[in-house]
């Protein structure tokens, strides 16, 4: 599969699982009789929609942060150079 195919299917992949998973919760909440059904449910899956998205996209944010991480690791194991700025303090500026 191509990256592109990859990445829509996770996008849809993320928005059903959101969806069902907003449905379920809104009609768990309209046994408690404060909203009719069909509305918590659609209210539930819309919830759930923006949920997943903001929940797919920080996911996302976070492996590309650990991807670019990792291969500043591979950087500094092939010059040589440690890790300097990990070392150092808040606060503190480089000797040298």
């Amino acid at each position: 599969m191509s990256d592109d195919s990859r990445e829509f299917m996770g996008w849809v992949d993320a928005l059903a699982k959101g969806i069902i998973a907003g449905c379920a919760l809104g009609y768990l909440f309209s046994l408690t009789g404060l909203i009719p059904a069909a509305k918590a449910v659609v209210l539930g899956g819309l919830a759930g929609c923006l949920a997943s998205i903001t929940f797919k996209n920080t996911r996302d944010d976070m492996r590309a942060r650990k991807k670019a991480e990792n291969a500043d690791k591979s950087v500094n194991a092939d010059t040589g150079v440690k890790g300097a700025k990990k070392n150092r303090r808040k606060g503190e500026k480089g000797r040298g």
